[in-house]
């Protein structure tokens, strides 16, 4: 299969078989919008290996882990700042904890109010998973302005 290099990560089509394990508190990372940037959950090994060269960057340390389900990984694209940002995040059953957020290849010009917003997402949906751990709602797109 011929690899073409991507211009933004947008370039990507949109992926539907998940060969990824996405528990529901992960799922929710899918559609995140943090200060008028909206995120993309990665689901499957193909598009975390494209993600990895896009970015220029380690990303693709985390296909084991995703695999399992131990991880998620969202790529995040600001076109005002024409920047990507990818954000690890780690998964233990209904509570998900932040990794890292970095940036393409690894400038570390990430907003700290961005990566401060992103930690506030992910205390949102793990005090939703606390209140109804049984509720399967994947349907993501947790909002922060």
């Amino acid at each position: 299969m011929e690899t073409k290099e991507l211009r933004r990560w947008s370039d990507l089509p949109q992926s539907t078989p998940d060969d990824f394990e996405i528990t529901p508190s992960a799922a929710k990372l899918d559609g995140i919008q943090v200060g008028g940037l909206r995120g993309r959950l990665i689901r499957e090994t193909e598009h975390l290996l494209d993600a990895s060269r896009h970015m220029g960057n380690c990303l693709d340390t985390y296909v084991d882990r995703a695999r399992t389900g131990d991880t998620a990984v969202v790529l995040v694209e600001d076109a005002g700042q024409n920047e990507t940002y990818a954000a690890a995040f780690s998964v233990d059953g209904t509570s998900i904890r932040l990794i890292e957020v970095n940036s393409k290849n690894n400038k570390h010009n990430v907003p700290e109010d961005f990566s401060k917003s992103l930690d506030q997402a992910v205390q949102l949906i793990n005090r939703e998973a606390r209140r109804s751990p049984s509720v399967a709602d994947d349907s993501g797109g947790l909002s922060l302005a």
